[in-house]
């Protein structure tokens, strides 16, 4: 992230704009393109350019026909200049007596001459005809048009460019050379084992579970001056002088502008998070200026500043993001480094998947944590993880080992004091600390490992945006939306023609729109999913802890979210260190006059 983007999460660094490329098992919804609009309002996908063969040479990636991209606008080759599929096309006559073919006084084929009332039924028709063939791809009565989940006949990727391979277009038949630029737009690149397309993570190498919300947006809110608390208010909104939480949105617009969020929270219909805004922020205020961040990255802000300052000072985050130093903001990771600089686009590099995974609801973590809980009445922290040993055992190397004649309590205080590879050194050398309590690894994870935080905090629960469906939040607010607005015009004509009926209409008329049970099974599924990944409580004497600390070790490369969030950790740590700064400074300014008063005093 750099200091003139902010169109990324700017506790994490990585952009919210994340596309991802599906292979041919996949269903043609875990393909995400064009990220900047709501996923329900759109359908987009990773399209075939001009080097994706060279850039894939091994073979194993492949194509499929989409068709024309929502909002892409319908054109034809003019193959001839009197071709008469041309729009600009006018008939011309052999005979100056002949009426032309588009008059609308000529006659029809029966001879008799076509009305202008009936001329202008026709005109109307075609041009609702023609506005339903524009909006097709769009929401419609049951949302967008059904589209085949799944596909079975894939194409390679110069099927744009060749003459034979080409699929049918709807446009201009078979697409050639001179249009294989725009209609390369409606093939979906399909990834193979060996692609190396920069555009999108590939299916194959990270999942969509593992990418859950890498697209929602939370930000951070000037209060009004109107601004009243709500119930959903966190205490740490309520404590704050000038900001509070936006709703969410699932998407970020290109340029970070008329970012729209739900719920409507305190004011925040709408925000901005790029530097476009800072212009207007100078010289008005901030007004709708606001400090864009992923709701589970905030949720690891939270968690380390009550760790380290016992609070989370809203205020002195935006003071010090206000300074528009990078710096203070800590150093980006090298890896968000190298994807930012191949352009201004995000250039999604092999290996580095991770940084798109989640960093709270971890993909194969909450599993690993169950294992480490036992249930079993016998259980007991403060034992031995290992195995007893053989009785029989060399009399000499006993006599030569002095750790042997020391005290438990000794030995166990001096294991407390080395690290995990000094551990498993001593255990070999010394047959005193084979035995070793459970406890102990418990101890090592807070130290080596403070970043799973299911280890040490009371309760792991996420604060309650992270846990929320902000697709569901977005559509339930579209809905609401043209809901009141056809409630209102419908309002409207009863006023003016039937003012006796309308006090009645009003007063049994709903509010607000009946609940979509597609959309209530879609977010109930949604959350489903997210609690069975949540962070979970590890309660101290019932955890196997030799057993999560090693299982952590053994999957490291596997658990894409977890490596995630130790990166994040160590980032949004220097930033809460910078935060606790200038909390500090604020502490020390605001209690100098009282010092100074009682000394003069």
């Amino acid at each position: 992230m750099t200091s003139i983007d902010k169109t990324g999460c700017q506790l994490c660094g990585v952009t919210f704009n994340i596309n991802r490329i599906r292979t041919r098992s996949e269903p043609r919804s875990s393909a995400w393109g064009n990220s900047y609009t709501s996923k329900h309002n759109s359908r987009e996908w990773v399209a075939l350019s001009g080097g994706d063969a060279q850039e894939c040479p091994d073979g194993s990636c492949a194509s499929v026909y989409r068709g024309r991209p929502p909002g892409e606008l319908k054109f034809c080759l003019r193959l001839y200049e009197d071709d008469p599929d041309d729009a600009s096309y006018v008939y011309e006559s052999d005979e100056e007596d002949e009426p032309l073919e588009y008059d609308s006084n000529a006659e029809d084929d029966d001879g008799d001459e076509v009305t202008e009332e009936e001329n202008e039924m026709g005109s109307s028709q075609s041009q609702e005809s023609d506005t339903e063939e524009e909006y097709k791809w769009f929401f419609n009565a049951s949302g967008l048009d059904p589209q085949p989940e799944y596909d079975t006949e894939f194409l390679p990727l110069s099927a744009p460019y060749d003459d034979e391979g080409g699929a049918e277009d709807e446009d201009i038949g078979v697409d050639h050379h001179i249009m294989a630029l725009p209609t390369a737009r409606r093939y979906e690149h399909i990834a193979g084992p060996g692609c190396c397309n920069l555009r999108g993570y590939h299916g194959d190498r990270i999942t969509l579970d593992e990418m859950i919300d890498c697209h929602t947006v939370q930000g951070l809110y000037k209060k009004t001056s109107d601004w009243t608390p709500s119930d959903d208010d966190m205490d740490f909104e309520r404590e704050s002088k000038n900001y509070h939480l936006t709703g969410l949105s699932d998407c970020m617009p290109p340029n970070g502008g008329d970012v729209k969020c739900a719920p409507i929270r305190g004011g925040a219909d709408w925000f901005h998070a790029s530097n476009l805004s800072d212009t207007w922020k100078d010289l008005f205020g901030w007004g709708t200026y606001v400090l864009p961040f992923h709701p589970t990255c905030f949720e690891i802000f939270i968690r380390i500043s009550k760790q380290q300052m016992g609070r989370v000072s809203l205020d002195s985050l935006m003071k010090l993001e206000s300074t528009a130093s990078r710096s203070m903001f800590g150093e980006r990771h090298p890896d968000i480094v190298d994807a930012r600089n191949k352009g201004w686009k995000w250039a999604c590099l092999l290996d580095t998947e991770y940084l798109a995974a989640n960093p709270v609801f971890i993909s194969g973590f909450r599993e690993i944590c169950d294992a480490a809980i036992s249930d079993a009445e016998d259980f007991d922290s403060q034992s031995s993880p290992f195995p007893e040993r053989p009785e029989k055992q060399d009399v000499s190397v006993v006599q030569d080992d002095p750790f042997l004649k020391l005290p438990t309590e000794l030995k166990h205080t001096i294991a407390w004091h080395l690290g995990s590879k000094d551990i498993a050194s001593l255990r070999m050398a010394s047959r005193a600390f084979y035995h070793l309590p459970m406890t102990l690894w418990h101890t090592l994870m807070v130290r080596e490992m403070p970043w799973v935080y299911e280890a040490w905090c009371d309760d792991p629960t996420p604060y309650p945006w992270a846990m929320a469906d902000a697709s569901y939040l977005k559509q339930m607010r579209e809905r609401e939306e043209a809901y009141t607005a056809e409630r209102t015009r419908r309002a409207d004509v009863l006023k003016a023609n039937e003012p006796d009926f309308y006090p009645i209409w009003e007063e049994n008329e709903p509010k607000s729109p009946p609940l979509s049970p597609e959309l209530e099974a879609q977010t109930r599924l949604f959350r489903e999913k997210k609690r069975a990944m949540a962070p979970v409580r590890l309660p101290r004497d019932r955890t196997n802890w030799y057993q999560l600390y090693t299982d952590i070790k053994a999957n490291e490369d596997k658990l894409k979210g977890l490596r995630n969030r130790k990166r994040i950790w160590g980032a949004v740590g220097e930033i809460v260190q910078n935060v606790k700064k200038c909390w500090e400074a604020e502490l020390v300014e605001i209690n100098t006059p009282f010092a100074i008063m009682e000394v003069d005093g």
